[in-house]
């Protein structure tokens, strides 16, 4: 199995580091600074990011533009392609279309602020159910003793015992209370 030195950045995670990297590049951008072909891409600092995430150039690189552009960039209904990231723009280098990266952020987080909603009520319904069990399992051990407590007064009560079916005669009064039955008490010395 390939062991890796470090984890793996998600998209999440590198987009964000993106962002808070370069979002006051893209805010200061004004009409009169056109330093850039187009005031939406904005050139990112490779090499920043990949020391961050303790790993390559190339790592970042190919998972922005071999992964990331092809899972969140885009083709317009006239044919034209919207990138969210692209290796050059005009003049710049490694650029990304800032507010696609945005709206990519946005929706990343809403994906896992559901995972972690679903993940809560699933933990909190585990946790309810092991409650409801321990509970049950507590009552059943009291239960079981009520219920030995029931079983003890009934093996107690004293039934007659009819050895030949001679002896019960239908219209015969029998003692319902069983006191003077003599199937059931013997006398007592």
């Amino acid at each position: 199995m390939l062991k890796l030195k470090n984890k793996i950045p998600s998209d999440l995670q590198i987009l964000s580091e993106i962002y808070k990297n370069h979002q006051q590049e893209f805010y200061k951008y004004s009409e009169s600074n056109v330093k850039k072909d187009s005031n939406i891409y904005t050139p990112i600092d490779i090499p920043k990011i990949a020391t961050h995430f303790k790993t390559t150039n190339n790592i970042i690189f190919g998972r922005l533009y071999y992964s990331m552009e092809r899972k969140y960039g885009y083709t317009k209904e006239d044919g034209s392609k919207v990138c969210l990231f692209t290796p050059v723009c005009g003049q710049e280098k490694n650029c990304v279309n800032l507010p696609i990266l945005i709206s990519v952020i946005s929706g990343l987080q809403q994906e896992l602020s559901n995972l972690q909603k679903s993940f809560m009520v699933s933990f909190i319904g585990v946790i309810i159910a092991l409650l409801s069990l321990t509970h049950s399992c507590s009552q059943s051990s009291s239960s079981t003793e009520k219920d030995k407590a029931i079983i003890n007064a009934f093996n107690r009560i004293s039934i007659p015992k009819y050895e030949d079916q001679n002896d019960i005669k239908i219209g015969q009064d029998y003692d319902l209370d069983h006191k003077n039955c003599s199937k059931c008490h013997t006398p007592k010395n």
